[in-house]
């Protein structure tokens, strides 16, 4: 699932991790399964085209949720959290997301996750970003940017970039957009910027 989600193929993501839940559930290792079930959750809230699919992907992290509380495992409910944070986000209930994602950022706090906490501010300013709460916003994404930076992460800072920039254009500001997505090409592909 995380390679076809890596190669955009969101489609081909949810058939991935919907044939790893059926494993994870005959093995009987219950982490795995509420590990995967938070991973179809989310794939299935960002494929999902009718109301009901949004069910379907709110009771798969609810059930990896479940799953996790009763197995004491704080990374597994970080991600089940961020999982519902998607479903809530894809639904347009922005205050019950940005809850969702904060809860899981104070679990990733606690175990040291900087991957983890860096995703959940990421998350939280897409958030912000859409309600037109442009300082929050950056704020979260350049917090976001500042770990990936500090882990190497030049993918994810690419993409945090790039949700600043979009936010920027929102504020008209056109040439701050343009700079920040050249930075983020920048970082995916190598050279320097135009005019460097």
């Amino acid at each position: 699932g995380a390679t076809y989600e890596q190669l955009g193929s969101l489609r081909g993501s949810l058939q991935g991790y919907l044939a790893a839940l059926s494993l994870a559930e005959g093995s009987g290792d219950r982490l795995i399964e509420s590990e995967i079930r938070s991973d179809v959750g989310t794939t299935q809230a960002r494929v999902a085209d009718r109301e009901e699919a949004y069910g379907e992907a709110r009771g798969q992290c609810q059930l990896a949720l479940e799953l996790a509380r009763r197995l004491d495992a704080d990374p597994a409910q970080a991600n089940a959290l961020s999982c519902l944070g998607e479903v809530s986000y894809y639904t347009q209930h922005p205050e019950q997301a940005l809850e969702f994602y904060r809860e899981a950022g104070r679990l990733w706090d606690r175990l040291g996750d900087r991957r983890g906490q860096a995703q959940a501010w990421l998350d939280q300013g897409y958030v912000y970003s859409d309600s037109n709460k442009f300082d929050r916003a950056r704020a979260c994404f350049e917090r976001a940017r500042s770990v990936w930076t500090s882990l190497g992460d030049r993918r994810q800072q690419a993409i945090t970039l790039v949700a600043d920039a979009r936010l920027l254009q929102r504020q008209g500001e056109y040439q701050s957009a343009l700079n920040k997505f050249e930075d983020a090409l920048v970082l995916l592909h190598g050279g320097a910027r135009r005019g460097d």
